[in-house]
């Protein structure tokens, strides 16, 4: 039985264009399945937008229709990105204030 190549689906033009070799390169590497570590890695990142290609630590993450999908299934716009240092100070006052001796009333 033959082995799928792990380019397969990837347009030929794409992998040449991704990595900047010849498309006779391309075909051969999507034949034979004997594709350079990095090469696969970028492809995967810019094709499948798997970002553990990028780094170990985002394994599991992708990018889809804009968004940071976690390994869970999780979804998150630029915006929630961008607005999750709020979120943490915020967290971060609350507890310091939840902290803070209070005198009781009676």
């Amino acid at each position: 039985m033959l082995m799928e190549s792990p380019l397969f689906g990837v347009p030929v033009a794409e992998i040449a264009r991704a990595c900047d070799v010849h498309p006779d390169t391309a075909r051969r590497w999507k034949r034979t399945g004997n594709v350079p570590a990095a090469a696969l890695r970028l492809i995967r990142a810019l094709w499948e937008y798997d970002l553990g290609g990028v780094s170990g630590v985002w394994e599991g993450w992708r990018l889809v229709r804009g968004e940071l999908v976690s390994p869970e299934g999780e979804s998150f716009s630029p915006a929630a990105v961008r607005a999750g240092r709020y979120h943490r100070d915020f967290a971060q006052e609350a507890a310091r204030r939840l902290a803070e001796p209070r005198q009781l009333l009676l």
